[in-house]
């Protein structure tokens, strides 16, 4: 266990026990050089969980700490195993915005649980961001469109921590206690979509490269986690496009915006309605037979 994360418990045994005794475990577990941010990263996220979990004492519930996804080289802060849902908290202590690559960061964790950690694939999992002086919290909850029992990431300060997560299990219709048998030793296994996908790709198509995602998405069935992915990334992007319309922003760029939140797969379908540019004005111009130049010097 010490392998995969740095300190395990559950939630009864970690709020008994003393702050300094759970930092303790995470640094004599770690085998890295602990830095003074490091340190006081865990000591901040213990203060917050240790008040935060309180209504959920009795339950059998387990919380993980740095838990390690080979597949990406990095740790989740935290994991929540509450009531057969999959919690996993990315903590950005003294900060107050949500930036965007922190959202995305939480959201490949929770497709990476999904797609490769083989007790999670049937599970139902809510990324978190929780930069700790936030003043907000998120109260609308978006199911995936690939029906995939992600949640789309949710973010809240530590004050409201509490709050979001019981009105998830609500919404989640989580009654039942009980934790998830034997996840802190799962096999890493990529699901059966993307195993389905790998062997249509090579099943009729020798290539590689760009013409092996073409064909990839020419037959309907890419990957997963890369599907769900550009979903979450839509969503994103148009309510960034709602949002520039409600402030007022120039039409140009909101219509730049839509450009970006297009479904469509990328490629040159904007440029069909434009006249074909003529050779001189191409940005990449036609490379010249290799056997010009030779032929030219023999003349």
């Amino acid at each position: 266990m010490v392998n995969r994360c740095l300190y395990i418990a559950s939630f009864k045994e970690f709020l008994e026990q003393e702050r300094l005794a759970v930092l303790g475990a995470l640094h004599n577990n770690y085998h890295g050089e602990t830095l003074t941010t490091t340190v006081e990263a865990w000591m901040g996220e213990i203060e917050i969980l240790q008040q935060m979990l309180q209504p959920w004492k009795e339950e059998d519930a387990q919380i993980i700490f740095e838990y390690e996804i080979p597949r990406l080289g990095k740790r989740i802060d935290v994991v929540l195993l509450l009531r057969g849902i999959i919690f996993c908290l990315e903590f950005k202590v003294n900060q107050k915005d949500a930036l965007q690559a922190d959202v995305e960061q939480v959201m490949d964790y929770a497709l990476d649980l999904k797609n490769f950690h083989r007790f999670s694939h049937d599970k139902v999992i809510v990324p978190i961001l929780i930069p700790t002086i936030h003043v907000s919290s998120t109260t609308e909850f978006k199911p995936s469109v690939y029906d995939d029992q992600i949640y789309n990431p949710l973010i809240s300060g530590a004050e409201h921590l509490q709050e979001l997560v019981a009105s998830i299990l609500i919404h989640a219709g989580a009654t039942v206690s009980g934790t998830i048998e034997n996840w802190i030793i799962s096999p890493y296994t990529p699901t059966p979509t993307i195993i389905e996908a790998a062997r249509a790709l090579y099943e009729n198509h020798t290539g590689t490269g760009i013409g092996a995602r073409f064909r990839l998405r020419a037959l309907g069935c890419r990957p997963a986690i890369c599907r769900r992915r550009l979903e979450f990334l839509q969503v994103q992007r148009k309510e960034q496009v709602e949002s520039r319309k409600q402030q007022g922003e120039p039409e140009v760029h909101a219509q730049r915006l839509s450009r970006a939140a297009d479904p469509r797969p990328p490629g040159n379908h904007h440029l069909h309605s434009q006249r074909k540019q003529p050779a001189h004005t191409r940005r990449f111009p036609r490379r010249p037979h290799a056997t010009a130049g030779v032929l030219r010097r023999n003349v």
